[in-house]
């Protein structure tokens, strides 16, 4: 279930999750206002060996998932007892959906996951092109 912590400027939503073998589930947090998602942190605790696949997205309408990190050679996020940190910088329109999905391709023990999104509200999904031009003006 995601947890949110916000303040007058960003906003902090935590999924975290227990998946059993063969089996996945996905975690998702309606966006109330633009936004952009400024870091990513996820956690593949310690049992993992690879057979939990963590994938974090935004969904842009109609179902159609966005990935919020491009990895070479995977689609999904995968470790053992590994922490990822990643900065990012993905805008997100109001109504939108940012969530994660995770899949545990492996057929011993459930595993655990956490992924934590900093959403940053300060100039929306503008923002980006706005700094982009502070200087000039």
């Amino acid at each position: 279930m995601p947890i949110s912590s916000q303040d007058e400027r960003q906003d902090s939503v935590r999924f975290s999750g227990t998946v059993d073998p063969g089996d996945s589930e996905t975690l998702t947090y309606d966006i109330s206002q633009g936004a952009r998602v400024e870091e990513l942190r996820v956690r593949i605790y310690r049992g993992a060996e690879l057979d939990l696949e963590v994938f974090p997205f935004v969904e842009r309408g109609e179902g159609r998932r966005e990935p919020l990190v491009t990895l070479m050679g995977r689609d999904a996020i995968v470790g053992d007892a590994d922490f990822f940190e990643f900065p990012v910088s993905v805008p997100v329109d109001e109504p939108q959906t940012v969530g994660v999905e995770a899949e545990h391709v492996g057929s011993e023990f459930s595993l655990d996951y956490q992924v934590t999104m900093v959403l940053d509200y300060e100039g929306g999904v503008d923002r980006g092109l706005f700094s982009m031009f502070r200087g000039w003006l």
